[in-house]
């Protein structure tokens, strides 16, 4: 493979691929004959009980990608929980069968034992790594991947991991939570990618809680107000810099996370083999970062908001008329212009947030077009809508979210059942010796099961459990379809944003903007 990145980029397929090959072919004419991509992965939580099994499937999930869909040379280094310790560092669900049903009621049922779901620890089973994920190795093996970098070759950095807020001072210096409880924080991480070559381009794709902080990775020190970093940076992040993603759980057959969609729209297939078709949005053939990135936008069903560098760079350096696009996500509605800049001359020139759905679709690039007219369909409205429907039904459903119960309302039956209970059996009143209960032995499990069942208070008990479930249930529907619609809203902003950008910026932050979308088109493999 010949040059910096054209070898990675098909026949132009966009305005912004044509602006950025002139680019991409500077940096060929002093390529090395072979470019590499270099794969940095970071997965696992900060202790075994922060260690769910759905890290470890994503990691492997990662590898088999990496194994079956990309071509030409390559390095991965993986850097996973604890590393090379055999001790037991998993959280896994355990489904097996209960073989202490009764035990597992009265847990249930006394405050001071709670529910729980069902897990086990083994040690993880990721093969071939580096070593555990520490903040101390992750820096050494990137300053060790950035002394071979050469013009041609790529950098890549996954993360499936926990991670945490940033700080009042700084929200968006968010971080990744590593092995032991220590931290990498989005600014100190930016840092280290400035030693990577200019003309090497680095992609992040991240899952963790808060990831969204480090898409400000894309500006000199970690700062919008300092214009884009040298480095050529794009990146692809599960959720915004003030929210908390989805998809850590002790269980592996629920695939619903970011980075199981990314990886598996771009291979083909899901995590759990489901065959993966349609998000080919340009039809060239291939599917591009930025379309799994969109797929993953359009299918998941969770609580997730993902975003795009390219996304972050607009809000900081477009305007959408009489509209404030750069809005607290915790704080302020979509529609909320009450914060919004004041109103320029020469704003009269630029897109306000009007007209229909489709005419605002029917300017994009495909893969924003399909996030809008996809969420549009499984929100119940119209391409032929006007866009301030979005935002009627948006508030409607916003308000009537507060409608849905959760379940405090009425009283479980716990304690009453409870009460019943140490009634009927005193001995179980110990709060450190009730489980060595002779009634709790293997082979009296089932019968004294029948036993607590048959009590007055169980059947208002079991029916308050199944109230809650169902109350719980229709809470995360209202949650995923908030986030469903404020995806289609910031679909909605990004587009327009995008329009409006000649007009407000100068055309070399034009043509950086330009470079970046190309970059987020690129492929896997060519």
């Amino acid at each position: 493979m010949n040059g910096c990145l054209p070898t990675r980029l098909s026949v132009p397929r966009s305005p912004y691929t044509v602006y950025y090959l002139a680019f991409v072919m500077v940096c060929s004419l002093a390529a090395p004959a072979l470019a590499t991509d270099y794969f940095l992965a970071i997965g696992g939580g900060y202790s075994p009980e922060g260690n769910q099994a759905s890290l470890e499937a994503n990691v492997l999930f990662f590898q088999q990608v990496l194994r079956t869909s990309h071509r030409g040379p390559s390095s991965t280094s993986v850097f996973f929980a604890d590393g090379y310790n055999a001790e037991a560092d998993l959280q896994v669900a355990d489904d097996q069968p209960s073989q202490s049903p009764a035990t597992d009621l009265l847990t249930s049922i006394f405050t001071f034992g709670g529910s729980r779901e069902k897990v086990y620890y083994r040690n993880h089973r990721v093969a071939n790594i580096a070593g555990p994920n520490s903040p101390d190795n992750i820096k050494a093996s990137l300053a060790r991947i950035t002394k071979n970098l050469t013009q041609g070759d790529r950098l890549f950095v996954y993360v499936t991991a926990h991670g945490s807020a940033g700080g009042d001072r700084n929200p968006y210096n968010t971080s990744i939570n590593c092995w032991d409880n220590k931290k990498v924080f989005a600014k100190q991480f930016a840092g280290w990618l400035d030693d990577v070559p200019a003309t090497v381009p680095t992609v992040l794709i991240m899952a963790q809680c808060y990831c969204g902080g480090f898409a400000h990775a894309i500006f000199n020190e970690h700062d919008p107000e300092q214009g884009l970093a040298e480095n050529i940076r794009v990146g692809f992040f599960a959720q915004q810099h003030d929210l908390a993603a989805a998809g850590c759980r002790p269980d592996i057959k629920n695939d619903e996370e970011y980075s199981s969609y990314f990886w598996g729209a771009l291979a083909g297939q899901s995590r759990t083999g489901r065959p993966i078709a349609g998000c080919d949005y340009d039809q060239d053939g291939m599917v591009s970062f930025a379309e799994a990135h969109s797929y993953a936008v359009i299918e998941s069903s969770t609580i997730d908001i993902p975003l795009r560098t390219s996304e972050e760079w607009l809000r900081w350096n477009s305007r959408i008329r009489d509209y404030d696009h750069r809005r607290d996500t915790r704080r302020r509605r979509p529609n909320d212009t009450a914060s919004a800049p004041a109103v320029e001359a020469d704003d009269q020139a630029i897109l306000g947030m009007t007209g229909s759905i489709s005419s605002i679709a029917d300017r994009c690039r495909p893969e924003i077009r399909a996030t809008i007219t996809g969420l549009s369909e499984q929100l119940g409205l119209k391409v032929e809508q006007e866009v301030t429907d979005v935002f009627a039904k948006f508030e409607d459903r916003r308000r009537a979210q507060p409608m849905v119960r959760r379940g405090r309302g009425r009283s479980s039956g716990r304690r009453i059942l409870r009460e019943q209970v140490l009634d009927e059996w005193p001995e179980l009143s110990d709060r450190e010796t009730w489980r060595d209960s002779p009634l709790l032995s293997a082979g009296n499990q089932e019968k004294f099961l029948g036993e607590l069942k048959a009590l007055p208070a169980y059947e208002a008990f079991e029916q308050s459990l199944l109230e809650r479930e169902k109350s719980r249930h229709e809470r995360e529907l209202a949650e995923v379809e908030r986030a469903k619609f404020q995806r289609l809203v910031n679909a909605l902003e990004y587009a327009i944003l995008a329009e409006n950008l000649e007009q407000i910026a100068s055309p070399e932050e034009v043509h950086r903007f330009q470079q970046m979308v190309a970059m987020e088109e690129a492929f896997l493999s060519p």
